[in-house]
């Protein structure tokens, strides 16, 4: 008898969500959305849950319907290197330390590798094969010319997107690029065409699902003097007080210059779900924590609800 009335409280349950699927249409789009979360040293913190994390969209708190670790997930990644002529005398420490990137990264994980200047050039396509891209990087490489740096990362966004994995992730390593405008002898700065630019690359590279991790090839910077500049005034060819302002000169201008030139690298990582290396000269060691976060970042499946 028991058997007889479970069988028919299960077909009017059938028979009632049928009924009830032919009056209401939902849709669930599951949004993917990459996190990444460090402690104050800048290292990964492993072995999250769902407690751990707040979602909010303007304001408003958000499901999020899925967790999924993914340092086991392999990756299918871009390296972008720029070779315009500014890079010349940073160009072997880029080399060096993205061959030692390559051997950090998993066997598994697939590759391409794309140099740019007034435009972009493919000089390894997709490979697991170390040898190759080591090959690639330390003899396809001639620095010369100017920046055609947006063209260049919309080609290496649009590259990524052919991988074969699922997990994306594009290496950007050059000497920076202003997120601001400023016109000549202008203190203030506007967003314009470099703005959009960014967020337009922005736009494509959260749509692909793939992070982008800033790498600044000038290392740790000096705000004070060096031995390029040249005042042609040394004391006491010219007052010490006249020396000490362009001293103080020049170290504002070249700080305002770091800084400028580092808010677009972080701009363009941070809202991608990655994270800029600046002001270091152990590119090693900053694309070690790419190579770690790279298999470590978080995607978590946010539930949207929507009917008709």
């Amino acid at each position: 008898m028991r058997t007889v009335v479970c069988a028919t409280v299960g077909l009017l349950i059938l028979l009632l969500s049928a009924d009830l699927c032919a009056q209401v249409k939902v849709g669930v789009t599951l949004i993917n959305v990459i996190a990444t979360v460090v402690d104050g040293r800048g290292r990964t913190v492993p072995n999250l849950t769902l407690d751990d994390f707040i979602l909010e969209e303007d304001g408003q708190p958000q499901t999020i319907a899925h967790l999924l670790p993914t340092a086991d997930l392999p990756v299918s990644l871009g390296v972008i290197l720029d070779v315009s002529g500014s890079m010349q005398s940073k160009i072997r420490t880029a080399q060096r330390a993205l061959d030692r990137f390559f051997s950090m990264i998993d066997d598994e994980d697939e590759i391409f590798l794309m140099t740019f200047a007034m435009q972009a050039s493919l000089v390894a396509d997709f490979t697991s094969d170390r040898t190759r891209l080591r090959n690639a990087l330390l003899t396809a490489v001639n620095v010369v010319g100017g920046t055609a740096l947006y063209d260049s990362l919309y080609q290496a966004l649009q590259k990524v997107k052919e991988g074969r994995y699922q997990k994306k992730a594009v290496l950007l390593v050059t000497e920076g690029f202003e997120l601001l405008e400023r016109g000549p002898g202008d203190t203030s700065a506007q967003p314009g065409r470099v703005r959009v630019a960014l967020d337009r690359a922005i736009d494509r590279a959260t749509r692909a699902g793939v992070v982008i991790y800033s790498i600044d090839a000038r290392g740790l910077q000096t705000g004070g003097l060096t031995a390029a500049d040249d005042f042609n005034c040394p004391p006491p060819g010219c007052p010490q007080a006249t020396f000490d302002l362009n001293v103080r000169s020049a170290a504002a201008g070249r700080n305002a210059l770091r800084r400028d030139t580092q808010e677009g690298m972080k701009y363009l990582a941070d809202q991608t779900g990655g994270f800029a290396v600046l002001d270091t000269n152990n590119l090693s060691n900053g694309l070690g924590r790419a190579a770690q976060d790279v298999r470590e970042a978080v995607p978590q499946l946010v539930d949207e609800i929507v009917t008709a």
